[in-house]
Protein backbone atom coordinates (compact mmCIF):
# COMPACT_ATOMS: atom_id res chain seq x y z
CA UNK A 1 0.00 0.00 0.00
CA UNK A 2 2.80 2.46 -0.80
CA UNK A 3 1.82 5.85 -2.23
CA UNK A 4 3.68 8.68 -3.30
CA UNK A 5 2.86 12.65 -2.96
CA UNK A 6 3.51 15.26 -5.34
CA UNK A 7 3.21 18.82 -5.15
CA UNK A 8 -0.06 18.11 -7.38
CA UNK A 9 -1.74 16.49 -4.42
CA UNK A 10 -0.61 19.06 -2.10
CA UNK A 11 -2.71 21.97 -4.57
CA UNK A 12 -5.70 19.66 -4.72
CA UNK A 13 -5.83 19.03 -1.48
CA UNK A 14 -5.71 23.07 -0.61
CA UNK A 15 -8.53 23.35 -3.08
CA UNK A 16 -10.89 21.48 -0.51
CA UNK A 17 -9.56 22.75 2.91
CA UNK A 18 -7.81 19.12 4.12
CA UNK A 19 -5.45 20.33 6.32
CA UNK A 20 -2.65 17.99 8.08
CA UNK A 21 -0.37 19.69 10.33
CA UNK A 22 3.60 19.10 11.78
CA UNK A 23 3.38 16.45 14.23
CA UNK A 24 4.60 17.53 17.69
CA UNK A 25 6.85 16.58 19.38
CA UNK A 26 8.91 15.97 16.65
CA UNK A 27 11.37 13.86 16.59
CA UNK A 28 9.11 11.60 19.09
CA UNK A 29 10.02 8.65 21.15
CA UNK A 30 6.94 7.08 22.56
CA UNK A 31 3.72 9.58 21.02
CA UNK A 32 3.40 12.37 18.85
CA UNK A 33 -0.35 14.44 18.08
CA UNK A 34 -1.16 15.73 14.37
CA UNK A 35 -3.47 18.02 14.05
CA UNK A 36 -5.87 17.28 10.67
CA UNK A 37 -8.97 18.95 9.39
CA UNK A 38 -11.07 17.07 6.79
CA UNK A 39 -14.38 19.63 6.20
CA UNK A 40 -16.57 17.06 4.73
CA UNK A 41 -17.15 13.50 5.20
CA UNK A 42 -14.53 11.02 7.00
CA UNK A 43 -11.10 10.37 5.83
CA UNK A 44 -7.71 8.30 7.36
CA UNK A 45 -4.59 9.16 8.27
CA UNK A 46 -1.83 6.81 6.78
CA UNK A 47 1.39 6.18 9.03
CA UNK A 48 4.46 4.99 6.49
CA UNK A 49 8.05 3.99 7.53
CA UNK A 50 11.02 5.57 5.48
CA UNK A 51 10.51 3.13 2.62
CA UNK A 52 6.76 4.16 1.93
CA UNK A 53 5.21 1.04 4.06
CA UNK A 54 1.92 1.20 5.88
CA UNK A 55 2.27 0.98 9.23
CA UNK A 56 -1.33 1.50 10.57
CA UNK A 57 -4.14 3.98 9.58
CA UNK A 58 -5.69 6.04 11.71
CA UNK A 59 -9.91 7.06 10.63
CA UNK A 60 -10.32 10.59 10.58
CA UNK A 61 -14.34 11.95 11.07
CA UNK A 62 -14.79 15.34 9.49
CA UNK A 63 -14.15 18.03 11.57
CA UNK A 64 -10.53 20.26 13.77
CA UNK A 65 -9.42 17.14 15.30
CA UNK A 66 -5.59 16.49 17.10
CA UNK A 67 -4.71 12.91 16.51
CA UNK A 68 -2.99 10.74 18.78
CA UNK A 69 -0.21 8.35 17.50
CA UNK A 70 1.39 5.62 19.85
CA UNK A 71 5.07 4.81 18.40
CA UNK A 72 6.13 3.07 21.62
CA UNK A 73 5.67 -0.32 19.93
CA UNK A 74 7.38 0.47 16.06
CA UNK A 75 11.15 0.72 15.08
CA UNK A 76 13.05 3.78 15.35
CA UNK A 77 13.31 5.41 12.61
CA UNK A 78 11.75 7.99 10.40
CA UNK A 79 7.84 8.54 9.75
CA UNK A 80 5.40 9.62 7.01
CA UNK A 81 1.88 10.30 7.16
CA UNK A 82 -0.84 11.77 4.63
CA UNK A 83 -4.58 11.80 4.97
CA UNK A 84 -7.03 10.64 2.29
Amino acid sequence: MSRKTNTSDISQAGNNNLYIGQNTPNPCTASTRVSVNIPNGNGKLVLLDSNGIALREYPICSGDKSLSIDTSNLPKGVFLYYAE
